[in-house]
């Protein structure tokens, strides 16, 4: 039986979310999973988009059972593969079709609060479906598509919505952006790159429309964690982890602070690391590669963009 844990102060001082919806992928385990817990505790009804049903009802019995105050209605299971583009299409459909979207509509509470584009791989090189090398597509790929089939309904959400995309340190790894073959095997580094770059590029074009400039967009590095993300990673990787890394409950901190803390929309596109905005290396510091970045990875979605 899993026991009652106290949730961290800086859970408790934050905004209440009451009436709002939230999604967060790859939520079953790691910093999505503490993510998840922490937006229900504040009262965000959220839903866990993950690719394992059994894995993730698990999460969502263990974050009743550790936190007593969370509704079983706010913790919903939704099916998604991140590596499966038609998979993200099915998802999106779903989602704007299910009873929880239409009764928020009915109630006068339209559109997504936040987005959490959680999900992360470190697989060895494989091809997807789609024919794109896997950890690409669910690094990158994935929450590229994912984000813009939901725009629509995050521009719903009048009060200001939130894209929160976790990316990573060893984005300073990629030295260049090589668009070239945007099938090709592209590295851990290169992939979380793409995702800083896309991040700054997303939050430009949302602030130039008027539609959409109520919409935010962040990236950040959540800490160096021992989650099953470094299953794939070298021996020798996975024990520092676990001698000096922080908790997945610390790593998801960054995330929960960019989805809640009042005020920060001014700083949409930025970089944060450890709740405060850090700076960007390497080729994803270089603002030219993100037009050619967006681009690309539109005409490689092209199929896909539209429901």
């Amino acid at each position: 039986m899993t026991d009652v844990k106290p949730v961290p102060d800086w859970v408790k001082h934050a905004p209440r979310l009451d009436n709002k919806l939230a999604i967060v992928t790859g939520a079953s385990a790691g910093i999505g999973f503490h993510a998840a817990k922490f937006l229900a505790e504040r009262g965000a009804v959220v839903v866990l988009a993950c690719r394992n049903e059994s894995k993730t009802t698990d999460a969502i019995d263990q974050i009743l059972a550790e936190c007593p105050s969370i509704k079983r209605e706010q913790l919903v299971y939704m099916n998604i593969d991140m590596a499966d583009f038609t998979s993200i299409r099915s998802f999106v459909k779903s989602f704007l079709d299910s009873d929880l979207y239409k009764a928020r509509a009915a109630a006068g509470e339209e559109g997504l609060d936040l987005l959490v584009n959680n999900a992360g791989s470190n697989l060895q090189p494989s091809t997807t479906v789609d024919g794109v090398d896997t950890m690409t597509a669910i690094n990158y790929y994935g929450p590229f598509l994912l984000t813009h089939l939901l725009l629509p309904t995050l521009t719903k959400c009048t009060t200001g919505a939130r894209i929160v995309n976790v990316a990573s340190l060893v984005h300073f790894r990629a030295k260049t952006f090589n668009l070239a073959d945007m099938h090709a095997h592209f590295t851990y580094g290169e992939t979380k790159a793409f995702m800083v770059s896309y991040t700054r590029e997303l939050a430009k074009q949302l602030a130039s429309n008027q539609t959409t400039s109520h919409v935010t967009a962040f990236s950040l590095h959540p800490g160096f964690i021992a989650t099953d993300i470094l299953n794939e990673s070298r021996w020798y990787v996975r024990l520092a982890a676990r001698l000096i890394g922080i908790t997945a409950e610390d790593g998801a901190r960054t995330t929960f602070y960019l989805a809640t803390e009042p005020g920060i929309e001014k700083d949409s596109g930025l970089y944060f690391s450890s709740c405060y905005q850090s700076t960007i290396r390497g080729a994803a510091a270089d603002a030219t590669n993100d037009e050619p970045l967006w681009a690309a990875t539109t005409e490689l979605l092209k199929d896909h963009l539209q429901l």
